[in-house]
């Protein structure tokens, strides 16, 4: 809710001229929130903040019921205080390094300049791209710039192209229960190593009798090297020159990286898994598809969501395979209820189990267990989105039982943990 979007905020907050106002006089009675993430040492921020600048102020001349708060990552307070003149709105005070902190892991801001807008209302996001929306001749008339539903099919145009060169009607050929999208290249090492992979398991999963349909979306650097590249594949393809097509499914589907395989519901309109790799590289890739989320995932199998989600792992490569088993039921007991919740509601984001391979020996390093007895189960929380940290349970808590799991999240809820680092 908005309450807690007030509460990362504080008590105050500080105007260009460096005096203050309660942040419930500027802020609470908004419809928008925006939130300016920025630093004066970033060339980029420094030629949207002029804009921006302009931009509020015009928006504020014309009415619109809401409120922008610049969240700082200079590297010094004198810095900060320099930079926050220039601006037109207000800004969060540059001590509250805490709730700067929260605020950006709560928004998943990965890099700044980074703009995003809030339903006061409802505390939910609206969008995570307003320097898009608010760059636009069409800032006043768009605002709050709220996104805009894809229509996958639709993106995908009229006709596909098979691997041979000819044609055939998306309406047709796309007829099915699930949609697969490869983003993909030939000039990509990895790509050229998992598209062969790739082929055969499509040719399985439909003569295995699987209502579904794969697309590939090029990132190759012409149409000849993407006819070449598409000649190896067994499936279908966006044409080369739908560019602007491409750009817009790779966003929807938050790809930034190749190879990248996403499995789509074409019924519900759904995505079911921007992480399709994983499931389709899997000994089970049949009787699992079309790879649903799992509320348990071992990390030789997928880190998805590791990075900017508070995740649980359960490290017990060492362990029987009877103990392995047993663990992952509770700690799916678990999983369940809690990811459940709303996203705020939520303590854990992610849980995994370390049953061996994967990124299991490089946590293990660096979070304090390489030289624990590897046949005895230990948990950790991890926490990378917030300066790389860990955490691990309190001392008496250790043995991993559905009780012990309960508590090390309540403690870490209640901030009551020892709060660690990478390369600490």
């Amino acid at each position: 809710m908005a309450a807690a979007i007030l509460s990362l905020l504080g008590d105050t907050l500080r105007k260009p001229d460096g005096s203050t106002v309660t942040t419930d006089e500027a802020v609470k009675s908004k419809k928008v929130l925006g939130l300016y993430f920025s630093a004066h040492w970033c060339p980029p921020c420094r030629g949207f903040t002029p804009v921006l600048s302009q931009k509020y102020t015009a928006l504020k001349k014309a009415d619109t019921d809401f409120e922008l708060v610049f969240v700082s990552s200079d590297k010094t307070e004198d810095a900060f205080n320099d930079y926050h003149k220039e601006m037109t709105f207000l800004a969060l005070p540059y001590a509250d390094r805490d709730a700067k902190a929260k605020l950006s892991k709560k928004f998943k801001v990965a890099g700044i300049p980074s703009l995003v807008f809030v339903d006061m209302e409802t505390g939910k996001l609206i969008t995570d791209e307003g320097r898009e929306g608010i760059s636009s001749d069409k800032f006043i008339e768009d605002f709050p710039y709220a996104k805009k539903p894809v229509d996958v099919l639709a993106e995908l145009g009229a006709t596909l192209r098979k691997p041979d060169g000819s044609t055939v009607a998306t309406s047709e050929a796309l007829n099915k229960d699930v949609l697969g999208l490869y983003f993909s290249a030939h000039w990509c090492p990895p790509c050229r190593g998992f598209t062969p992979v790739l082929s055969e398991k499509y040719t399985a999963l439909k003569e295995a009798g699987k209502s579904f349909e794969l697309v590939f979306i090029s990132s190759d650097r012409d149409e000849g090297q993407f006819d070449e590249y598409h000649k190896e594949m067994t499936f279908l393809a966006l044409p080369f020159a739908e560019r602007e097509a491409k750009a817009t499914l790779s966003k929807h589907f938050g790809v930034n990286g190749i190879p990248s395989l996403c499995f789509y519901d074409v019924k519900a309109k759904k995505i079911i898994t921007t992480e399709g790799r994983g499931g389709i590289s899997s000994a089970t890739f049949k009787e699992d598809f079309p790879y649903h989320p799992k509320p348990v995932n071992d990390l030789s199998g997928t880190t998805d969501g590791i990075n900017d989600c508070v995740s649980l792992i359960v490290l017990m490569d060492g362990a029987t395979d009877e103990v392995k088993a047993s663990i992952t039921k509770m700690l799916t007991d678990i999983a369940v209820p809690e990811l459940a919740k709303e996203e705020d509601d939520q303590v854990v984001e992610r849980f995994f189990t370390g049953c061996g391979g994967g990124p299991l020996g490089q946590i293990r390093d660096k979070c304090g267990y390489q030289g624990s007895d590897a046949s005895t189960p230990a948990m950790l929380l991890l926490d990378l989105g917030d300066s790389g940290s860990y955490y691990h349970p309190q001392e008496g808590s250790t043995e991993v039982t559905a009780e012990n799991i309960a508590a090390f999240m309540s403690a870490f809820k209640a901030e009551k943990l020892d709060k660690k680092t990478f390369g600490q």
